[in-house]
């Protein structure tokens, strides 16, 4: 496993971390299986593969350029739209807070 394959697999634990779930309930969310999502992402013992980045990237507003480069911003303001779903969005809503409230820290 290369470096940047395990930086994918902190970023997005981070993620995780974000929406105070534990990493069960957040592989049940995006629609992984909780064994796929804990070996791949909080045991790194493999790359992720490309289903479950495709889960969180369509779950989550998270820019994809974050997740797979580190690069820029881990929130994509630009697909936050006022046709999204509510429940998505309030899901959005509290990464952001989280995330910012880990900051102030």
């Amino acid at each position: 496993m290369t470096k940047d394959e395990i930086s994918i697999n902190e970023r997005i634990e981070a993620l995780r971390e974000t929406t105070g779930m534990i990493p069960s309930d957040f592989a049940r969310y995006i629609g992984v299986k909780p064994n796929t999502y804990l070996v791949t992402t909080v045991y790194n013992r493999r790359k992720p593969p490309i289903e479950l980045m495709q889960a969180v990237l369509r779950k989550y507003k998270i820019s994809a350029r974050w997740l797979i480069l580190g690069e820029g911003s881990m929130w994509d303001y630009h697909l936050i739209k006022s046709e999204t779903n509510p429940q998505e969005l309030i899901e959005t809503a509290k990464g952001i807070i989280n995330q910012l409230s880990r900051m102030e820290k």
